[in-house]
């Protein structure tokens, strides 16, 4: 195990125990409806029509859980940008309720750690 790897561990496990601190794990991902067929069986000398939409929807969604109970918060977006992603922490911090203090475990993508989140965060500091 890593270093960072046992210092994360060694924060979880004190942490975690506190029932006024919320640790949640935060992603995010795109989902995509593209209709492809690449193989299909049918009978030799035939080739069946298949019919497939040529649509390129795509939807975004966010979402955070928490490694105690397994709760899971998610919402849905078009696209992830520095707005979104506080949009995101306000809507977190009013379902959970600002009674608890809220620790999220982000990645490294450029709209975590902006100028603008890292001021909001700053601001809600007593919740965050």
């Amino acid at each position: 195990m890593k270093r960072r790897e046992r210092r994360l561990k060694k924060i979880l496990e004190k942490i975690l125990p506190d029932e006024e601190v919320e640790i949640l794990y935060y992603d995010e991902a795109f989902f995509k409806r593209e209709g492809t067929i690449t193989r299909s069986w049918y009978l030799r000398g035939e080739v069946p029509q298949i019919e497939s939409p040529a649509t390129f929807d795509k939807i975004g969604v966010c979402a955070a859980v928490s490694p105690r109970d397994g709760n899971l918060f998610s919402l849905l977006f078009d696209g992830f940008d520095s707005n979104t992603f506080i949009y995101y922490l306000k809507w977190l911090m009013e379902t959970i309720g600002v009674e608890k203090k809220i620790v999220l475990i982000v990645d490294n993508a450029s709209s975590h750690r902006s100028l603008k989140v890292r001021e909001f965060v700053e601001k809600y500091s007593d919740c965050l």
